[in-house]
């Protein structure tokens, strides 16, 4: 997140996502999940609670493409990655098969 400039901007950076909204963004949505490595972080939760309205198909295929890719991550990021998706998955009540 780092890229998208200083901290200050990131809530403001969430609500321009959530309104351009699904399926505009369908090709950032991999990343957005790094958004939640910091629930404190601003617009994390906005993040998050947008990811929860996504159709079940389109974010269970997501996870499961940061599940299948650790490699693509530092160790500990992708150990709370885990943590988050297990979060939605409770949060929507779906296990991914």
């Amino acid at each position: 997140l780092a890229h998208i400039g200083e901290k200050s901007r990131w809530e403001n950076a969430a609500k321009v996502i959530i309104n351009i909204g699904w399926p505009k963004v369908d090709h950032i949505l991999v990343p957005l999940f790094l958004w939640l490595l910091d629930p404190n972080w601003p617009g994390s939760q906005l993040i998050y609670n947008f990811l929860l309205t996504l159709p079940i198909d389109v974010l269970c295929r997501k996870m499961k493409t940061i599940i299948a890719n650790p490699h693509h991550y530092k160790p500990y990021d992708y150990e709370d990655l885990m943590e988050r998706i297990e979060g939605l998955c409770n949060d929507l009540c779906i296990t991914l098969q």
